[in-house]
């Protein structure tokens, strides 16, 4: 999205990206054999095509002719909120809110799922339904959030894992104690990156890293 739509063009690149996330995820799901494979093999396909395709953006960012633009671009793949817009920060609460609402009217059908395809059938949930009515909307989610800030690298992946210990697996509070600490913990590090702390300002991506 932001090598065909422009980083002057919001609107066009968030198009673009959600374009983008739906694709790649189907072809995820093409990898690992379908909607009924394990979460493992998912997840595993899932880190193939995003290694693949951060090479394919390594290779083009760096055979740029512009250095300026080369390290802006490599800049936004690690994340920046410094670019953002109100419109864009609104845009963001909005499509946050309206997956937790989604996600927490979901919940008794993503606990069933977490016990097992098998569990899910036999109380009466197709589980390859569910994947697709929950991956569509998320992976469209994702892609705005993408094309806002950058690739924020494991806030999605660490934090719901951490809640987890805290309060338990039931994915009613999971979901909205993640989205919560997500934010918190996000705002922190976006502190932690500004240049008050810092010589120079760093990605975010930089610091959830580590």
């Amino acid at each position: 999205g932001l090598f065909l739509g422009g980083m002057s063009s919001s609107f066009v690149e968030a198009g673009i990206e959600i374009l983008g996330g739906l694709a790649l995820t189907a072809f995820v799901l093409f990898m690992c054999g379908g909607l009924n494979s394990s979460t493992l093999r998912l997840i595993l396909a899932g880190l193939a095509v995003g290694f693949v395709f951060q090479a394919l953006t390594n290779f083009i960012i760096f055979s740029s002719d512009s250095p300026e633009t080369a390290r802006a671009v490599m800049f936004w793949t690690l994340g920046d909120l410094s670019r953002a817009s109100w419109a864009q920060g609104w845009t963001s609460i909005v499509v946050a809110v309206v997956l937790s609402i989604l996600l927490w009217i979901c919940a008794p059908w993503l606990d069933a799922l977490a016990s097992g395809d098998s569990t899910a059938t036999a109380v009466g949930i197709d589980p390859a339904m569910i994947r697709v009515l929950l991956l569509v909307p998320v992976s469209a989610g994702v892609a705005i959030a993408v094309a806002i800030s950058g690739g924020i690298g494991f806030v999605g992946l660490v934090i719901p894992h951490l809640m987890r210990s805290f309060i338990g697996h039931g994915h009613r509070r999971l979901v909205v104690s993640s989205a919560i600490a997500a934010a918190i913990f996000l705002v922190t590090e976006d502190t932690v990156s500004s240049p008050d702390y810092l010589p120079s300002e760093l990605p975010i991506g930089c610091i959830t890293g580590k």
